[in-house]
């Protein structure tokens, strides 16, 4: 890659060229694709086992909705539909994007891996309660969960890929393959903000609207 001259408009085409352009978006996330297969089969087996966690009566209900009742509570008695709502989930899931990012040093990944069963296995209790009604689960969650679903996993990957190069031992290499992890988060970035910005859309506007006609 050539030189780049030094100025604003320069560092612009820079970024729009070589860091940010669409084909290197798509090498970042071909590159963390293991991590992709590991945050995809945590979230799978989540929600296997809060079904069948459920299912076999292993919990009780209460144990797992009172740390949705709180939230949805203040969102449908404070928020409602709409603009605040969208507003309180976009909150919502850019800070956990943040939190995740600053533990992941701290973590080496492993409690955002962790985190992705929780999520999963609450998705798959909440499908188990529901399971007469399944229908009626599917227009609460499909809606948005289609697309947040995957920007969670997505960014759970990345911070996994980060914390598995942090402890590779390459000679020679780690500050390369750091620089790397680190740059194609910041790349992925650029898809899974939108991703949560779509999904908290679809949750605050549409969702609400589509469980009334269900």
């Amino acid at each position: 890659r050539s030189a780049v001259t030094p100025g604003y408009p320069a560092l612009l085409d820079y970024l729009n060229c070589y860091v940010f352009s669409r084909k290197e978006i798509w090498a970042s996330f071909v590159r963390t694709r293991i991590s992709i297969m590991v945050s995809s089969g945590l979230m799978v087996a989540g929600i296997g086992s809060g079904f069948v966690a459920e299912k076999l009566n292993l919990i009780q209900p209460n144990s797992i909705l009172f740390l949705f009742q709180p939230h949805a509570s203040q969102a449908v008695t404070e928020l409602g539909t709409g603009s605040s709502l969208f507003g309180f989930i976009l909150q919502h899931n850019l800070l956990t994007v943040f939190i995740m990012s600053v533990l992941t040093p701290l973590t080496i990944g492993v409690l955002n891996g962790f985190a992705t069963l929780i999520n999963g296995f609450s998705i798959g209790f909440l499908a188990g309660v529901f399971s007469d009604r399944i229908g009626f689960f599917a227009c609460g969650i499909l809606p948005h969960g289609i697309i947040e679903i995957p920007a969670f996993i997505f960014a759970v990957a990345f911070t996994m890929r980060i914390g598995a190069t942090m402890i590779n031992p390459v000679s020679g290499r780690w500050g390369a393959n750091m620089k790397l992890a680190v740059g194609d988060y910041m790349r992925a970035l650029v898809i899974i903000i939108p991703m949560f910005i779509i999904a908290a859309f679809i949750e605050g506007f549409i969702t609400p609207n589509i469980l009334k006609a269900c």
